[in-house]
């Protein structure tokens, strides 16, 4: 493939979108069919469908994953529906025409907790003693917290579906901002777990604050490199 090819990378995708988890034990939930109410919402779990409408020609992939009976994964651009979080709802909804919203449980608390606030921190102290070596002990740990949440086999005493799904949703969804941000899409050449292969040199959107991107790294937690 003629270059120069770019290679669009998140930093600690994972955690990054486990720092930014609410609450579970303070919250509450509420069924809507109003689309409107998801634009302002902290959180909301999204039903959607497909639909067929003739007017999506995106032929490489559709939106959002899809688990067959065989259990393999694929990305349908027409399909029966499915749920995703809100921010992957938001950007599968700008991107490809034929998503459409049927309803969505919203979020709500009014506390004020932050469970795993201290990710930043430990990010930090990662950048400072380097990834390798002693900070590989941090690197892992930060990472192992998705893998404790979403566990199914053994104890699994730690296991949250809904966190789980946050936090692989929140990922493809800064997935779709990025190929949202492409002027032709053809030019994305591979996408995976949290980066992307592209022939376009694109402006990267920023993360949320963290104050993870300290002097001289550079490498906020969540950020593209």
């Amino acid at each position: 493939i003629p270059g120069p090819i770019y290679n669009y990378d998140i930093s600690s995708a994972y955690p990054y979108q486990t720092y930014q988890l609410p609450c579970l034990l303070h919250a509450k939930w509420e069924l809507t069919k109003k689309r409107s109410l998801i634009d302002n919402a902290k959180q909301a779990l999204v039903h959607y469908k497909l639909p067929n409408t003739g007017i999506n020609n995106i032929k490489s992939w559709g939106p959002f994953p899809f688990r067959e009976k065989n259990v393999s994964i694929c990305y349908p651009t027409t399909s029966g529906g499915g749920w995703v979080w809100r921010n992957e709802y938001l950007w599968g909804e700008k991107l490809f025409p034929n998503v459409k919203f049927v309803e969505a449980w919203i979020y709500h608390s009014d506390c004020d907790c932050h469970p795993f606030k201290d990710i930043a921190k430990y990010y930090v102290e990662r950048l400072k003693i380097g990834k390798e070596g002693p900070g590989i002990v941090i690197k892992l740990g930060i990472s192992s917290v998705y893998g404790a949440l979403a566990q199914s086999v053994g104890k699994s005493q730690y296991n949250s579906w809904i966190w789980a799904g946050m936090i692989t949703s929140g990922c493809r969804a800064q997935l779709l901002e990025l190929l949202y941000l492409h002027k032709k899409r053809e030019n994305v050449l591979m996408i995976a777990t949290d980066g992307a292969y592209s022939k376009e040199k694109i402006k990267s959107p920023l993360p949320i604050e963290t104050n993870t991107g300290i002097s001289p790294f550079n490498k906020p937690l969540g950020g593209w490199e």
